[in-house]
Parts: structure tokens; sequence; C-alpha cells
């Protein structure tokens, strides 16, 4: 049931980006920015990555998954 859900839930956006800062333990500096996804699923809530990657990977939606994510990082950035 899952497997059907996950297209639903990249072409109806139901995925969200969150970011986190990577931190130089050298200088304290902010050196990178990494995107952290989350399902917003309609019924089981919140669900971390470890949850859905491995069944996009599966049923060979990886692709379209990083096309989402690389896409609306790029248009949040432009904010």
């Amino acid at each position: 049931m899952l497997a059907t859900e996950i297209r639903q839930a990249i072409d109806q956006h139901q995925l969200t980006l969150y970011y986190q800062l990577k931190i130089s333990m050298i200088d304290g500096q902010a050196r990178e920015v990494e995107a952290l996804t989350r399902w917003e699923h309609l019924k089981r809530g919140l669900l971390s990555p470890d949850q859905f990657i491995r069944l996009a990977e599966q049923i060979r939606l990886i692709r379209a998954f990083s096309c989402w994510v690389l896409q609306s990082a790029l248009r949040q950035s432009k904010i």
C-alpha cells in the first residue's frame, strides 16, 4: 500500500524539505547545508526517510524522488 502512495506523495507535494547546517569542527563556521526530506503522510503522520527511501529505491521511484528534492531545494533557494 505504501508503494502506491509514495508516487502520489511525490506528485501531490506531500514531501517536505528540512534544512540542517553542517558546522566545521575546526572553526565553528557553517560550511554546508543538508536537505532532509520528510513525508507528511495523510494517515500515518510525519514519516522520516528511513521509512520510505528504501521503498522508493525498490520500486524504482528514487529518480523521481531525487528530482523532486533537487527542484524543491532550488526553488526554495530563490526565495
